[in-house]
């Protein structure tokens, strides 16, 4: 087997592997997965959410604009069926200034991000948090260490 052919072959094999495992399914999930602090931004970048999550339900601090006040609701969530990455997340108002929002269409990664859509009155907003942000940074910081160093 001549050298052309030993590439051409490891190439095969490389594209069919990738094949496969870019179509495998995410490891189910267990309730501790969802368990924790989530932060982050509607997909228009404006509003910010900070999600608690315990084992009895949660908490969710909304903040519409900047400098604006909190909006403050109560969770509850349950996993959709056993191993999902789907949630049901209702929330209800805590004090007089949070209007009633409903949640929907949330779904966990399997690995540092739940997405889902908040929807109030006259509006709606889909939403990306993320959990383990110190994982994240310790990333951001060596993808800058990368950046910075690479010499074109």
């Amino acid at each position: 087997m001549n050298a052309f052919s030993r590439v051409v072959l490891t190439l095969l094999l490389l594209f069919v592997g990738y094949g496969k495992s870019h179509g495998t399914s995410i490891t189910p999930c267990e309730p501790k997965d969802f368990i924790g602090d989530w932060c982050g931004l509607s997909t228009s970048g404006i509003e910010f959410v900070r999600l608690e999550l315990d084992r009895d339900g949660g908490h969710m601090a909304m903040l519409e604009v900047p400098d604006a006040p909190f909006h403050l609701y109560r969770i509850h969530w349950k996993q959709t069926s056993e191993g999902s990455t789907q949630l049901r997340l209702s929330a209800s108002p805590v004090g007089g200034h949070a209007e009633t929002i409903a949640l929907s269409n949330a779904t966990y990664d399997g690995l540092y991000s739940l997405k889902f859509r908040l929807s109030g009155k006259n509006w709606q907003s889909d939403f990306v948090l993320f959990k383990n942000l110190d994982k994240l940074s310790a990333s951001g910081k060596r993808a800058l260490f990368r950046i910075r160093w690479f010499h074109f």
